[in-house]
């Protein structure tokens, strides 16, 4: 699988995003119900590498400050500062329950 259309050229380029903070960029489709269909669901993602190391996350829908995450139209921007995987090269997506429209994912790690 490439990945090189949704994860940063950054990101394919670099030797370890161990212990760095990992930001992932959510775009959600703009049709309506494009969200996540169930009210209160939020994802699952899964990060990995080939060496068969990988992270796996919880991402709720309800934001720090009380707004929805995953939502029609929406960009939902995600910051991790403890991903302990070396050269991500893949990532799995899903919703806890229902359908969402998602449409396109970058991950970028800093230093």
């Amino acid at each position: 699988m490439d990945l090189s259309g949704i994860i940063s050229p950054a990101v394919l380029k670099a030797s370890r995003l161990a212990n760095q903070r990992c930001v992932i960029r959510f775009s959600t489709g703009t049709k309506p119900n494009s969200g996540i269909t169930y009210p209160k669901a939020g994802i699952r993602l899964l990060m990995g590498n080939d060496k068969k190391e990988c992270v796996l996350r919880y991402i709720s829908r309800a934001n720090h400050d009380g707004t929805t995450r995953f939502e029609s139209g929406s960009v939902d921007i995600i910051c991790f500062d403890d991903v302990d995987v070396e050269n991500i090269s893949y990532l799995w997506i899903c919703p806890e329950e229902g359908e969402w429209d998602l449409q396109s994912v970058v991950l970028e790690g800093e230093s």
